[in-house]
């Protein structure tokens, strides 16, 4: 599990029970799974739903919402 503090203090976290799906191939995946694999699969922090669960492998921790 990735643990970043923002500039206002507060943990950002990934949620490690929550899954998202990828692809029909690789099915549901976690942060952990998707950390390692940023490279490859990096669009799909692009998706709000994975950056939501995932804000601290997607990088947004510290980032304020438009």
């Amino acid at each position: 599990m990735m643990l970043h503090l923002t500039k206002a203090k507060t943990l950002c976290l990934d949620l490690p029970d929550s899954t998202f799906d990828v692809d029909d191939e690789i099915c549901s995946q976690s942060c952990e799974w998707l950390l390692p694999r940023l490279d490859r699969f990096g669009y799909l922090c692009e998706f709000d739903y994975v950056a939501a669960i995932c804000p601290s492998a997607c990088g947004m921790c510290g980032l304020e919402a438009p």
